[in-house]
């Protein structure tokens, strides 16, 4: 059976553009991508039309990869580079079914374009769409960086792992079990003998690290993000194990709101990135507060269905979240008789069947165009 995905007709840049929508089985790595180039204007569809299948947007992809790539097009003439490219071009082809499942990703902490590369990562370079993040850490937190060092997320993981001597599944509840690990005090974390002048261990800082920025995004990797997008930009965010359009404007970072449930909601657009906490607001298409909400009774049961949606899939993320977490981070022992305490959301591979989600704050008024709060998205995947 064909997958289809509905299409909101928004104004970017003075033009009238669809943007797809995310379904209840929408893989957010396509739709980010297919809208990156549907509002660069580089593919097209119809404003005009309702929806869009998958295969469409697939073909729309791969035959813009094959024309922005054309060895003839780029005034290349070495045979070597030429034969070089059709071989990527080739394989990216290949991966972009992948697109509609997942992507696996694996992230390092101290550049907003830090991805181990890929085949599948390789798509966007030939697309020519950067993929960022903002999972940072601070320069400035000098123990930190010193135990991170260059790891990626999976080899900080090992790493956790062999500081603590237990296996992630050791250190982690069962998904479901109320009972998880809780993180160890600084000398439970220590190694043997204790850590030179009562300093805490490598494995206390890691994990600090890890639960102290389980959003995905830090203050530093904000100021980064903003210092390293151009202005009028658009990109692909990945965040909180969820892949989102992007977009920089007037020193302002804005991603595109694809939630269906406010599919309808022409004055809802882009979400404005400006907190870590997901405190943000929307903002319409020309990037201003909203218009108080129509009080027209037709209005108001919108309004009423997109809320009561997002609170049943917050429900839904969070229960995911928890389950990813016990399956994915590694933690300490818990000492005997202490409660415990959940680990941060390791990335892992999407759940192609939920949908992805953020937080969001400063909801007390539904007509200021702002939107409830929300809690982590759950998974596109990080390897």
């Amino acid at each position: 059976m064909a997958v289809h995905y509905k299409l909101k007709a928004i104004k970017f840049l003075e033009r009238d553009v669809p943007v797809v929508i995310q379904n209840e089985n929408g893989p957010c790595p396509l739709i980010a991508l297919a809208n990156v180039l549907l509002l660069r204007n580089q593919i097209h569809v119809s404003v005009d039309c309702p929806e869009v299948s998958q295969e469409r947007l697939l073909a729309l992809i791969a035959g813009f990869l094959l024309d922005s790539n054309n060895p003839e097009r780029l005034g290349s003439s070495d045979a070597d580079l030429q034969a070089n490219l059709q071989k990527n071009m080739g394989d990216a082809v290949e991966m972009l079914p992948k697109l509609t499942t997942g992507l696996d990703v694996n992230i390092f902490f101290h550049n907003i374009m830090g991805f181990e590369f890929t085949d599948v990562v390789a798509i966007f370079d030939l697309l020519d769409i950067q993929l960022v993040h903002g999972w940072l850490v601070d320069p400035q937190d000098k123990d930190t960086v010193a135990c991170i060092g260059n790891r990626s997320y999976n080899a900080l993981i090992e790493r956790l792992v062999s500081l603590t001597g237990q296996s992630a599944a050791d250190s982690t509840a069962a998904p479901g079990d109320q009972t998880t690990a809780h993180p160890a005090t600084p000398a439970e974390m220590d190694p043997p003998g204790g850590s030179p002048g009562g300093r805490p261990g490598k494995a206390y800082v890691i994990q600090a690290f890890l639960d102290n920025t389980s959003s995905q995004l830090t203050e530093h990797g904000l100021v980064s993000l903003h210092a390293g997008l151009k202005p009028n930009q658009l990109a692909v965010l990945f965040r909180n194990n969820h892949f989102n359009t992007l977009f920089k404007y007037e020193d302002a970072l804005y991603i595109l709101v694809t939630d269906l449930g406010y599919l309808h909601e022409k004055e809802v657009v882009w979400e404005k990135l400006d907190a870590i906490d997901g405190d943000t607001v929307f903002v319409t298409s020309t990037l201003k507060p909203p218009e108080p909400v129509r009080t027209t009774e037709q209005a108001n049961a919108d309004y009423a269905l997109a809320l009561q949606l997002h609170q049943e899939e917050q429900e839904a993320a969070e229960r995911r979240r928890l389950s990813a977490a016990a399956a994915d981070a590694p933690q300490p022992p818990a000492p005997s008789g202490q409660p415990v305490q959940p680990g941060p959301p390791g990335p892992a591979q999407q759940d192609a069947g939920g949908r992805h989600r953020r937080h969001h704050g400063r909801h007390q008024r539904p007509h200021s165009g702002s939107r409830p709060s929300r809690p982590k998205q759950d998974n596109c995947s990080m390897m």
